[in-house]
């Protein structure tokens, strides 16, 4: 296969677990596999808060009575992304 743009085969032949750092705009997005953009503790804290309440909401014996999987679902997509960005 004839080589043209060095450049694009390096990029088209690598995976995502090959990059390690990432610059937009000449802003470092990722470094060293960790994404600097994300508030990972805020989400993961959102995430296990999410997951005790889906729980809760399968599991009730009072089926319902309460919000719902799907309201719990609909009123968390209706939440902003940008809460989970660091400013």
């Amino acid at each position: 296969m004839p080589l043209y743009d060095l450049y694009a085969q390096i990029v088209y032949a690598l995976k995502g677990a090959d990059v390690e750092t990432v610059v937009v705009g000449g802003r470092p997005v990722m470094r060293n596999r960790r994404v600097l953009t994300l508030d990972e503790p805020t989400i993961m804290a959102r995430v296990r808060e999410y997951g005790v309440r889906i729980k809760r909401s399968l599991t009730s014996p009072w089926k319902g009575t309460g919000p719902g999987l799907a309201r719990v679902l609909i009123r968390q997509a209706e939440q902003p992304a940008s809460s989970l960005l660091r400013r």
